[in-house]
């Protein structure tokens, strides 16, 4: 199970609980006991017993619905929309972020925006919306599904304790796809040297995690490539660190080799290149 229902309400405030209390006071009304009586069980106000009972939801339950809907949820290694979703989480990852309210944004080209906002539109019915050099994507039911896979809700990524999602780490078939985004979107190339310039933060511990994390899934999703530790480091300005992988010709010849569709262009990650100037 890679979300389940309890998973995802945990990213409401209460949700579990309101979810319980509400299934529970639906059960001892259809057992005829009174609004008063089932709020002294749940410890909850009358009043909110009294609108459960005429049907209306506490917070969390009518995105479940609808994330239910979408099949979404439960979500699992063999739900249909999974590939979609590890696309959008890396995606977000990568060259976006999650709002406070957990709505969905990437920062990216106009091209590439407009090719992503057409594919999670036809595989996920997510609407988005353009502004300038960034997709908004309406509405928050996906995010939360992110933020339970394991991508923190915040505006600034670079004030965040910062991990490669957890949903990532334990899909070895996401992976692949994951390092794709990176190498798209985070590589610069000066003459026959590459850089994968990650995310950085205002916490050097952090940065250095994160640069390890990454290092590992790298080493562990191409094993054919020779790198380790030392082509890691963590660039520091005032309070900036940057965790950056820095590829040899060696081993960018090693990738040409054994892993060319990493870094060949498709319809979903188009060749692009990172800036410096870009921010987490």
């Amino acid at each position: 199970m890679i979300v389940s229902e309890e998973k995802f309400l945990n990213t409401f405030e209460n949700g579990i609980k309101n979810y319980r209390d509400y299934n529970l006071a639906k059960k001892l009304h259809a057992q005829k006991e009174t609004c008063k009586r089932i709020a002294n069980i749940t410890g909850r106000p009358e009043t909110t017993i009294q609108g459960w009972v005429k049907q209306r939801k506490p917070f969390g339950l009518d995105a479940l619905e609808q994330a239910k809907t979408l099949e979404i949820i439960p979500l699992t290694k063999n739900s249909p929309k999974l590939p979609a979703l590890y696309e959008l989480c890396s995606w977000v990852f990568w060259t976006g972020f999650l709002t406070k309210q957990y709505e969905p944004r990437i920062c990216e080209k106009p091209e590439t925006i407009q090719t992503l906002k057409e594919y999670f539109q036809k595989t996920l019915q997510l609407e988005g919306k353009y502004a300038p050099g960034t997709i908004r994507f309406k509405g928050n039911t996906h995010g939360r599904i992110l933020n339970a896979m394991g991508i923190p809700a915040g505006h600034r990524k670079s004030t965040l304790e910062l991990h490669v999602p957890q949903a990532i780490i334990e899909d070895t078939n996401a992976q692949y796809r994951f390092l794709k985004i990176l190498f798209k979107t985070r590589r610069s190339i000066i003459k026959k040297h590459w850089t994968l310039y990650l995310i950085e933060n205002r916490n050097e511990k952090y940065a250095q995690t994160l640069g390890k994390e990454v290092l590992h899934i790298i080493k562990t999703t191409l094993p054919k490539l020779y790198i380790t530790e030392q082509n890691l480091d963590v660039e520091t300005s005032g309070e900036r660190h940057s965790p950056r992988i820095r590829l040899q010709k060696k081993t960018i010849l090693e990738i040409e080799k054994h892993y060319p569709a990493l870094i060949e262009p498709d319809a979903l990650s188009p060749e692009n290149s990172y800036h410096s100037t870009r921010t987490a």
